[in-house]
């Protein structure tokens, strides 16, 4: 992700109007294959109100026997995906790229631990190279793509556990993970925990063929800081 932490400058949105600006921003972007203005969504992004729990606690759904879950808030199936991400103590996700997506996330409660990661365009067989380790508090607004690198996010702690909101551009229904650390790449289906504040048996966007990433999901906290 971009390192840079963007701060509110302008009036805050709640969720609903998040979502309606999201929707009207990318689907401006997207006319005419205009070039991403990867600034104007941070900053929509960093404008969420998250003070009004009751506007958004539908969608932070914990499951203690998961690592991670992800709750669908909105899609339109063609400009862009929002989502939260509800993180157990210490929890990491696994090793992966985002489908040519851009991928803003804003930082809910907690400090998310981001780990990215190069990988060799001509052997598969070659060791990930790290690239950067970052630390992003509540409230930073951070950005990836595929030509940025792959990475791994996680909670950076141990004791608490953390939410993040993450957009995705267009949307996605596959991405590849990594599991070994070296430059091969396996199909993992996404999948949601809830869609729209309901409880569902992990719905899932792409071919039943395809693995889920939820069993892919790192359940060790040994190398988390």
């Amino acid at each position: 992700m971009d390192s840079k932490v963007c701060h509110r400058t302008e009036s805050d949105l709640n969720l609903d109007q998040l979502t309606r600006a999201l929707t009207l921003e990318l689907g401006q972007q997207r006319i005419g294959g205009k070039t991403r203005d990867i600034g104007a969504v941070s900053a929509l992004m960093a404008r969420w109100n998250v003070t009004d729990r009751k506007n958004w606690e539908q969608f932070a759904q914990f499951d203690q026997d998961k690592s991670y879950t992800r709750n669908l808030i909105s899609s339109d199936d063609v400009n862009f995906t929002l989502m939260m991400l509800c993180w157990n103590k210490g929890k990491l996700s696994p090793i992966h790229d985002h489908a040519n997506s851009e991928c803003w996330v804003r930082i809910v409660s907690g400090t998310a631990l981001e780990e990215q990661f190069i990988k060799d365009p001509c052997d598969e067989s070659a060791p990930l190279q790290l690239k950067t380790v970052n630390t992003v508090p509540a409230g930073g607004v951070t950005h990836i793509h595929d030509r940025i690198g792959l990475h791994r996010l996680g909670n950076a702690s141990s004791e608490h556990v953390m939410i993040s909101l993450h957009c995705y551009s267009p949307p996605f229904r596959s991405c590849k993970v990594f599991p070994d650390k070296t430059s091969h790449g396996v199909d993992c289906n996404v999948s949601f925990y809830s869609v729209h504040g309901v409880k569902h048996e992990s719905i899932t966007l792409g071919p039943s063929s395809v693995q889920n990433i939820n069993s892919c999901c790192v359940d060790s906290a040994s190398n988390v800081a």
